[in-house]
C-alpha cells in the first residue's frame, strides 16, 4: 500500500519505486555511496522480436547515487536512471563482459553489480488514496518465511518481486557468505519499513 502511495504521487511505477528503495538498502549494507543493480528486463519491446517465440529478458544496468539524500531525492533520481537501464538492456553480453574485465584489470579488483532486481509482476496498480492507519494495520499481517535453500548462486543478491491477488511479494536470495540469514531477514524488514515511513513521513511532492 505505501509503494502504490508513493508511485501514484510521484508518477512514476511501484517497479521503480521498489528499486530505488533497494539500492538504498543495498548501499546501507555494502556503505557504499554509489550503487550498481542488474534488473532483469523483458525486452520483447521491438517490432523485430514480435514474433520470436523464446524468452526475452536480459539484465540492464541500474546506477543510482543514494548517499546523503533523502529517500523523496533518491527516488526523483531513480526515475531516469530506471529509464536509462531499461533502454539500455538490448546490448551484447559479450561487450560488458570485456569493459567488466579492463575495468577490473585497471582497477586491481574485481568490478561487477553482483545484485539483481526482478520484477515479475504483469499489473502495475498505484493508489494515492491509502492512509497511514490503513497501512499501519496492514504491517501487522506482514509475514516471513524461509521456503528454500540453494547450493550455488549466479549473483551475490537477487530480490524478486511478485503480486498474487492484488498484493505484493517480495523474496531475497543472497550468497550467505556476503548476507547472511539474518541480514537478510532485516534487509526485508528494513525494506518495509523505509517504503512506509517514505509514504508518510516525507514531503512528497509530484516530479513533472
Amino acid at each position: 500500500l505505501a509503494v502504490q502511495r508513493i508511485a501514484a504521487v510521484y508518477g512514476t511505477s511501484t517497479s521503480t519505486v521498489l528499486l530505488a528503495a533497494s539500492s538504498v538498502l543495498v548501499g546501507a549494507v555494502t556503505g557504499h555511496e554509489v550503487c550498481a543493480m542488474l534488473p532483469i528486463v523483458g525486452n520483447r519491446f521491438r517490432q523485430d522480436a514480435a514474433q520470436a517465440v523464446t524468452t526475452l529478458s536480459q539484465e540492464g544496468l541500474f546506477v543510482l547515487d543514494v548517499g546523503g539524500r533523502s529517500f523523496a531525492e533518491t527516488l526523483r533520481a531513480a526515475k531516469p536512471a530506471a529509464l536509462r537501464a531499461y533502454r539500455s538492456a538490448y546490448h551484447d553480453p559479450g561487450d560488458r563482459d570485456r569493459l567488466t574485465e579492463r575495468v577490473s584489470r585497471d582497477r586491481g579488483t574485481r568490478v561487477h553489480p553482483y545484485c539483481c532486481f526482478n520484477d515479475m509482476r504483469f499489473i502495475d496498480r498505484v493508489d494515492a488514496s491509502h492512509d497511514e492507519r490503513t497501512v499501519r494495520l496492514a504491517m501487522e499481517e506482514t509475514t516471513l518465511t524461509w521456503p528454500l535453500n540453494q547450493d550455488q548462486l549466479n549473483c551475490r543478491f537477487c530480490l524478486h518481486v511478485t503480486g498474487e491477488g492484488g498484493g505484493l511479494g517480495v523474496s531475497l536470495t543472497a550468497d550467505t557468505r556476503y548476507l547472511p540469514r539474518e541480514g537478510m531477514e532485516r534487509y526485508l524488514r528494513d525494506l518495509e519499513s523505509l517504503l512506509v515511513e517514505a509514504a508518510f513521513h516525507e514531503t512528497l511532492e509530484p516530479v513533472g
